[in-house]
């Protein structure tokens, strides 16, 4: 198996041999970065400033690099989502784990890790998925089954990042599109080598947005000893560190483990200058915010978004030749 990583110089190269083809066909599923800094990281692993914890995370102080004392807390957020929602009367997928500790979190807290835990369970998995898109912070990476929505949402960071302010170090830049070869990932699982990278597919019909967006999220899952063995190597110095480690690298180890050609990760980078012919051409097809983001909200986002689009043509003097002048202005 492979990791590839293909650089293009315009956007029209990538389109004709890894669209046009049909190289990236539905065994992939995608995600966009509008720069090759962002690494390929839940929020919930992202590092703040200095040592801070990602916001809503509350961990004791000396123990908030500790993996167990971590799980505990995205557990905690978790709940209050559940309870809150759940009393709210809005529709949630069933979690036992937090259903049969309903008044009590803390006891499920501790049920869950005495005996060793998969974190995240697949019911809190599900549940995580939910939460994710309402802006909670988790361990889940958001992806998409189509391609020109992984670049939408590139395209988009990248123009924000053209009109902050820092314009010499926007032109260095690179739009990143990851692939992953889900279908690969799953047939893994089958034949006893398996990649502890799971997904969730959350029914579209209970999201709007993650409908028109058709999007998936991954997590790696990760198993503890146990509560009473997690304390006993802490009070030894040996206690399980937070896993920051990108995607990408965490998969490298099973790449290599098969001297197959088929690819199980693709990286493709291209200048961040491309980035409104990018966006244009997403809504050429059919992918704006109108569309990814269904109802009024995705309607003014579109108007914005035009108007951004202006701006960085204006501002950055980029070529806008043939339809994306006459779409854009």
């Amino acid at each position: 198996m492979q990791i590839k990583i293909t650089k293009y110089d315009v956007f029209d190269a990538f389109f004709e041999k890894e669209i046009y083809s049909g190289q990236l066909d539905d065994r992939y599923v995608f995600r966009g970065l509008p720069t090759s800094e962002f690494e390929l990281l839940p929020s919930a692993l992202r590092k703040g400033k200095g040592d801070e914890l990602p916001e809503g995370i509350m961990v004791e102080n000396g123990r908030k690099e500790f993996e167990i004392h971590r799980m505990r807390a995205e557990y905690d957020l978790l709940y209050k989502f559940y309870k809150i929602a759940n009393e709210s009367g809005l529709k949630m997928p069933y979690v036992q784990e937090i259903s049969d500790n309903y008044k009590n979190p803390v006891l499920a807290n501790w049920r869950r890790t005495m005996d060793g835990y998969y974190w995240p369970s697949e019911e809190l998995a599900q549940l995580a998925a939910l939460a994710q898109h309402y802006g909670v912070v988790t361990r889940m990476l958001d992806w998409t089954q189509t391609i020109f929505v992984s670049l939408y949402f590139a395209a988009i960071g990248s123009m924000e990042r053209a009109l902050s302010g820092e314009e010499n170090k926007w032109k260095e830049e690179k739009i990143v599109i990851w692939a992953i070869n889900l279908e690969l990932i799953q047939f893994l699982r089958r034949d006893g080598t398996a990649i502890p990278l799971k997904f969730v597919i959350p029914p579209y019909s209970e999201n709007p947005n993650l409908g028109a967006q058709k999007g998936v999220l991954s997590y790696w899952e990760k198993h503890f000893d146990g509560w009473e063995k997690e304390m006993e190597k802490e009070k030894k110095g040996q206690a399980t560190l937070v896993d920051r480690t990108p995607l990408d690298e965490l998969l490298i180890p099973y790449a290599k483990v098969s001297d197959s050609d088929v690819v199980l990760l693709y990286k493709f980078e291209m200048p961040a200058t491309e980035c409104v012919k990018i966006y244009t051409i997403c809504k050429i097809l059919g992918y704006s915010a109108a569309k990814l983001f269904p109802g009024y909200d995705g309607v003014t986002r579109e108007m914005k978004e035009n108007s951004m689009a202006r701006e960085v043509v204006f501002k950055h003097k980029l070529d806008t030749r043939g339809f994306i002048r006459s779409l854009l202005f």
